[in-house]
């Protein structure tokens, strides 16, 4: 290579260094507007929020969390959602969490959940059995993969605005000892809008 062809080079390279640290220094939205017009009340329901356990908040880091119990018809369900916008390895496959909170997993089916896809789980332990969904969304789009969660974040702080909205994680289970997500799945999550 001639001495110009090599200048060139590691002149292209150091831009490229701070053009992607300049990038990285710009502060993308997060998602706190759709959590603040996330509802609390409606037809039959209303929820509290419930703060963050430290542990939670250790776990987090620098990601937003907003958690949830909500009533509705007699029951109960804790609605957890996280963004990364500002910690993206926080955001995870959330079935780690349910097994290291105890949990087995005995069944993890892919159902249809508005317009898109969520994951369903049977859950046991040693006392007794639960049920659990989750799901990514940007506000549009649902899906229940961990992998495309993490391309649409990484597109996301490529693209900045051109790459959509964050996507957030979303779980819900019921606390009601016994009782199934199904009915919520079919009467009571319809009613909220999608995070």
């Amino acid at each position: 290579m001639r001495q110009k062809q090599v200048i060139l080079l590691f002149s292209a390279l150091l831009l490229l260094i701070f053009t992607a640290g300049y990038m990285r220094s710009l502060e993308l939205e997060d998602a706190s507007v759709r959590m603040a017009a996330f509802p609390l009340s409606g037809p039959g329901f209303t929820a509290r929020s419930v703060p963050l356990t430290d542990f939670e908040s250790d776990i987090l880091g620098a990601a937003d969390g907003y958690k949830w119990i909500y009533s509705w018809k007699g029951l109960r369900y804790a609605i957890t959602i996280l963004d990364g916008t500002h910690n993206r390895q926080a955001v995870h496959d959330p079935r780690y969490c349910f097994r290291g909170a105890g949990w087995d997993i005995v069944d993890d089916q892919v159902i249809s959940y508005a317009g898109g896809s969520a994951r369903q789980l049977k859950l046991t332990r040693q006392g007794g059995s639960s049920e659990a969904l989750f799901f990514y969304s940007n506000g549009e789009i649902v899906f229940d993969a961990p992998l495309e969660y993490w391309l649409r974040a990484t597109l996301r702080r490529w693209l900045r605005q051109y790459g959509g909205a964050e996507p957030v994680l979303v779980m819900i289970q019921p606390l009601n000892p016994g009782v199934g997500i199904d009915r919520a799945l079919n009467e009571f999550l319809p009613m909220l809008p999608i995070p």
